[in-house]
Formats: C-alpha cells, structure tokens, sequence
C-alpha cells in the first residue's frame, strides 16, 4: 500500500492503547485523524494529522486523506451518528482494518 490512514476514536484512550497507536502511525508514515468522540490533542500534533474524520461533515482535506487511502485503519471507533457524519464515512471495505473494538474486523 502507498498510502495508509488511521483513524483514532475514543475507545483507544480507554483502551490504554495511545502509546501504541503513535508507535503504528509513525512506523506506517500514516496520515492521521480522529473522530469526533476522540478529539485528542497526542493524535491532533502530528504532523501527518489530518483532523477530525466525521464522513461527510469533515473538511475535504480530511476526508480525501482518509478516505483516498490505500488502507485504512481505524482504531477505538465506534461508528454512531457522531463520528460516522450521520453515517455517511465512505471506507473501501476492501482495505479496511477495525481494531480495539468488541471484536477485530480485516477485510
């Protein structure tokens, strides 16, 4: 993959899971972003950030980042009106990875 997103929900702040998630996107070169629930100043320094990812209510240069991307990874999300835009993410199923949820979904 090219190009590689990371999408960062509150779930992984719970989670404990910060740290690493910094570790994944830095090694990945991954331009990242954060959902709404997940505003989080660690993710929103980066200079790979993009800021919020929201679906169509983001700002096209996040939603192109994210959503244009080889692969998508997206972490802690939960995908409830708030951070789906009013569930209008479009993510290619076809390279999309969900972590630090119920359970771990890869396609």
């Amino acid at each position: 993959a090219k190009t590689r997103s990371v999408v960062v929900g509150h779930l992984a702040q719970r989670e404990g899971q910060l740290d690493t998630l910094l570790g994944l996107i830095k090694t990945l070169g991954a331009v990242c972003a954060t959902t709404f629930s997940c505003k989080h100043g660690t993710f929103e320094d980066l200079d790979h950030s993009v800021g919020i990812y929201s679906g169509l209510m983001s700002r096209a240069s996040a939603k192109d980042a994210v959503e244009g991307a080889d692969v998508v990874i997206t972490a802690g999300v939960t995908y409830n009106e708030f951070d789906t835009g009013v569930y209008t993410e479009q993510l290619e199923m076809t390279s999309f990875v969900h972590i630090l949820q119920s359970k771990s979904h890869c396609q």
